[in-house]
């Protein structure tokens, strides 16, 4: 991006509002740093201010012939009072860099539990990952956590500069002239710096997602295998470098800037102080000043100096962390597009329930063709659906649509003939328990792992039931630990490690636990093999006891024992019926269902 084309777009909010914002979270999070800061600020500007005058003190009382005593006298209670003084700076600098480190915790956490309770359609989406990269990349790079200590450090620069600067101006005035507009220049060029990061952040965030994508799955054990056998090092090697070469290019666009800002900086810092302390050589040869004087001007105005760098430090970074802190204040008011205060329910002796999708499309925001495109159907309460069809067919989007994750860009979504806009997203997510194809697990106990629950809060004879129902009971029953074994060894050295169809079973087990009126099952036998499947699914009509129950296969032989099967092709409902109904059409159903089933047959043909 080339430098006239740098960002100028306003920030959302201005340094003054994420102060409030900042000041009012600290407040709520630890009242006392208020006071601490309160304290800190004076202290900041009175202990330099003694370490001038105490060297002036001395020679005063040596040259006005002051003995010993004298000096014994007055040294041990100046140098006892600037040493409590320190400290009290020091202590209460480090409990306000303490509170930044616990603030980028909080805001971390908070970022965290706000991720989850966004609409699954938006945080999945381009534009849902780059908002997010752009906070948690706020939370690691600019400092934001540490706003609050930058801003006292402005609030003590600018004290500082006028109590200092009130001094210097009787001295002459034409060093508060020379120290001004020299501060005013680097002033200047580190705004352009900042400007200029600020115009790289959205591509930095891209490409931030990139390799912190990357280290995941090299460091994921679940493709482990996968990267070993297909030799695929040398492809997240060649990725991951051009990820980081983009990094490095941008980064190292910002460091020469910085580098010149640097420059030009000691440059006019050794003009500046040049002239100022050639002024005051001057002053003490013509008499006009004391020799005791002229240390307590020297170190005044290099103290000076600090507290115009200080001002112009602080304030760019306050410029920075907050144009971040926007990137973080924008994704924590993301509003869910469910309202909270709908209040339509379903209660227990309304199961199970009856799904009506009445003209439903859908097409993906990062995409101009609909993935599911005008789809009618009604699924009878209690009735056993099988939704069927090639890869890509929409069958797990049509899936997302009917549990709430993704929301119709056209037609809708009904639950015993109330709209789902009517309810809440808590009560809605109650009405399904739901095994999609992914599976994720927690480090944490089996028991833990299906319950979702505390293990004082979990109901022992249904999870027993459940882990029957799965068969996963027997599994269980074999490991020394039992129900109680932990899982993910990245996290528990001594974890257990599930193989494919166990994690399955206990996925099943965790939606039967869950005891939803609907029951939805995306590829749930993906990981069985096609005997250890249909045993299963023989085992879904005591399962599937007042509930209503979808399942999604690309193995039609598998969803025989459905009430009525639904084949999917390029997101519209080509077929549906039983199974012998659709066999009897000896249409589209029929045809794959042959070509499937030829590969189990005995010597490969049919019979």
């Amino acid at each position: 991006m080339g430098e006239s084309k740098l960002q100028k777009e306003k920030p959302k909010y201005s340094i003054f509002q994420n102060s409030m914002y900042i000041i009012q979270d600290n407040w709520k999070w630890r009242p006392s740093l208020l006071w601490v800061g309160v304290l800190h600020i004076p202290l900041k500007i009175i202990v330099p201010l003694l370490i001038a005058l105490v060297p002036k003190i001395i020679i005063d009382v040596i040259e006005s012939g002051g003995g010993v005593n004298q000096l014994l006298l007055t040294v041990p209670f100046l140098v006892v009072g600037m040493i409590l003084l320190y400290i009290a700076e020091r202590v209460t600098s480090l409990y306000i860099d303490d509170s930044g480190m616990r603030s980028k915790f909080r805001y971390q956490v908070t970022m965290d539990a706000k991720t989850m309770e966004l609409d699954y359609e938006f945080i999945s989406s381009n534009k849902g990952k780059t908002l997010r990269e752009k906070a948690v990349k706020m939370l690691q790079d600019t400092g934001a956590p540490f706003f609050y200590s930058d801003l006292l450090m402005l609030i003590a620069s600018s004290l500082g500069l006028i109590s200092y600067g009130s001094v210097l101006a009787m001295l002459h005035p034409i060093i508060l002239v020379i120290l001004a507009l020299s501060y005013a220049m680097t002033w200047w060029i580190n705004r352009y710096v900042n400007r200029y990061i600020q115009s790289r952040r959205d591509e930095e965030a891209k490409v931030f997602g990139g390799i912190r994508y990357m280290i995941k799955k090299a460091l994921d054990l679940a493709g482990a295998k996968d990267i070993r056998l297909y030799g695929m090092q040398g492809w997240f090697k060649e990725i991951s470098n051009q990820l980081q070469k983009k990094q490095n290019g941008i980064q190292t666009e910002v460091a020469k800037r910085h580098i010149a800002s640097a420059a030009i900086s000691a440059l006019l810092i050794f003009v500046r102080d040049g002239v100022a302390y050639a002024l005051l050589i001057y002053k003490v040869i013509q008499g006009e000043i004391s020799v005791s004087d002229f240390l307590v001007y020297f170190t005044m105005i290099a103290t000076f100096a600090d507290w115009i760098s200080g001002i112009l430090t602080s304030y760019n970074y306050l410029e920075l962390e907050s144009h971040g802190f926007c990137s973080y204040r924008e994704y924590m008011e993301i509003e869910e597009q469910r309202a909270k205060q709908n209040t339509a329910t379903v209660e227990r002796e309304q199961w199970p329930c009856e799904i009506e999708l009445r003209g439903v499309s859908y097409t993906y925001p990062e995409s101009d063709t609909p993935t599911i495109s005008d789809v009618n159907l009604k699924i009878k309460a209690g009735e056993r659906v099988a939704l069927v069809g090639l890869n890509g067919a929409g069958k797990t989007t049509l899936v997302k649509l009917m549990c709430g994750l993704f929301k119709p860009t056209q037609g809708e979504v009904l639950i015993n003939g109330r709209s789902a806009t009517e309810f809440n997203k808590e009560e809605y997510f109650k009405l399904f328990s739901i095994i999609f194809q992914d599976v994720h697990l927690l480090p944490v106990s089996i028991a833990t792992n299906i319950t979702l629950q505390q293990e004082e809060e979990q109901d022992q004879k249904r999870l027993e039931t459940c882990l029957q129902q799965s068969g996963f009971a027997e599994k269980i029953n074999n490991l020394p630990q039992g129900k109680d074994t932990l899982l993910v060894k990245n996290v528990n050295e001594d974890a257990y490690e599930l193989s494919g169809g166990e994690m399955q079973k206990l996925l099943l087990a965790r939606a039967l636990y869950k005891e939803a009126p609907i029951l939805i099952l995306d590829e749930p036998t993906a990981a069985l093999d096609p005997i250890a499947e249909n045993e299963l699914y023989l085992q879904y009509k005591d399962m599937t006891q007042d509930r209503t129950s979808v399942f999604i296969s690309h193995r039609f032989a598998s969803t025989r024992f459905c009430d009525r099967i639904i084949l999917l092709e390029q997101g519209q409902i080509a077929e549906e019926g039983s199974h012998e109904e659709l066999m009897q059409k000896n249409g589209r159903y029929a045809e794959l269902f042959r070509v499937q089933s030829q590969y189990y047959q005995e010597g490969g043909s049919e019979q």
